[in-house]
């Protein structure tokens, strides 16, 4: 690690400059770190591995939408410039990017703007209280991805090179779930092996997107900053893995995590009014990608898959926005 330390202090061509390594829980794919220099201060990603990087999330992003982490440091700028032009939470500004090793660190790097605001940690009190305990939070991601959404898109793929018809959406997933069902800890998983056909199968009958649009599958709360007070995101630090695919698929995953789904669609719909009815049909096949995308997580198969966790139906928030119901005094807000 010192010798990387040494040769980032080489890529800035600064005497004197201050290199901390951060360990943000998000980040299996990059060392990162904190640079401070009398030019100011930055953060500088530099890939753990010069090929695509050798887990179940890539290889899936890939097998599912041909990204790899090349693309995604070649495009990351444009991508950032995208998300600051048409969402709400701000993400961080390319400084510079190099996707490959033929640079002075012999590796893919970027070096992004720093944001002002602090980490979520995982496993900690400001991390559940994101998650299930304050709707501020659930209502100013429902209006930040309502926001991007609103841009639809009629493929999927990266955001400026691999572009599918979405017809090919079912067969493309049916494929990706195949491969993924055969990974180590796939393997090792009876429940997997059980109902893989099963869901190979339904993954076929699926129909083609309704609305595709630029999404992120590892939306997690430690990717985001928070404010001081602790009352709102101040912004969203890791944009790798953005994609363009159903954005059914997305809001599956917040499914499994964020309680207030409610509040969340509430703040969808004051910005975009075309919910992905599909959800209901794809949900379960959906869950089961994301089950083997993220590697057989330990809390098991039928946790993932039988989540009571659902979104309420679009119909009932939209009356709940357009005429809400008068309450007698002291009645519990809505959940």
């Amino acid at each position: 690690m010192e010798q990387l330390n040494e040769k980032i202090k080489a890529l800035f061509h600064l005497n004197h400059i201050e290199i901390k390594r951060l360990l943000p829980g998000y980040d299996n794919t990059n060392f990162v770190f904190d640079v401070v220099s009398d030019e100011g201060c930055c953060i500088v990603k530099v890939a753990k591995c010069i090929d695509n990087p050798n887990n179940t999330f890539w290889q899936g992003l890939n097998l599912l939408f041909d990204l790899s982490h090349g693309i995604s440091i070649r495009h990351q700028q444009t991508t950032a410039n995208y998300i600051n032009q048409h969402g709400t939470i701000e993400v961080p500004k390319v400084l510079k990017a190099d996707a490959t090793s033929n640079n002075v660190l012999e590796a893919p790097f970027v070096i992004l703007e720093k944001m002002t605001g602090e980490p979520i940690p995982q496993a900690s009190d400001l991390e559940q209280r994101v998650m299930q305990e304050d709707e501020d939070f659930a209502i100013q991601l429902g209006q930040h991805m309502g926001s991007l959404h609103l841009k639809r898109m009629n493929y999927f793929g990266t955001f400026n090179e691999q572009k599918h018809d979405l017809n090919l959406w079912p067969q493309k997933l049916q494929k990706a779930i195949s491969i993924l069902g055969k990974s180590r800890k796939a393997l090792q998983d009876p429940g997997v092996q059980k109902m893989l056909p099963y869901y190979l199968a339904e993954a076929a009958k699926l129909k083609a997107p309704q609305v595709s649009s630029l999404i992120m599958l590892d939306c997690w709360p430690s990717q985001f900053l928070v404010s001081k007070n602790h009352d709102k995101f101040s912004a969203c630090i890791d944009i790798e893995s953005y994609v363009v695919g159903p954005v059914a698929l997305e809001l599956t995953l917040l499914e499994l995590w964020l309680g207030s789904l409610g509040k969340f669609k509430e703040g969808y719909f004051t910005v975009n009014a075309l919910w992905p009815e599909e959800i209901e049909e794809a949900r379960e096949v959906y869950r089961f990608f994301l089950f083997l995308l993220y590697d057989c997580p330990e809390q098991g198969l039928d946790a993932c898959i039988y989540s009571n966790a659902k979104f309420p139906q679009a119909d009932r928030v939209r009356a709940r926005l357009i005429s809400p119901r008068l309450r007698p005094p002291g009645y519990p807000g809505l959940k």
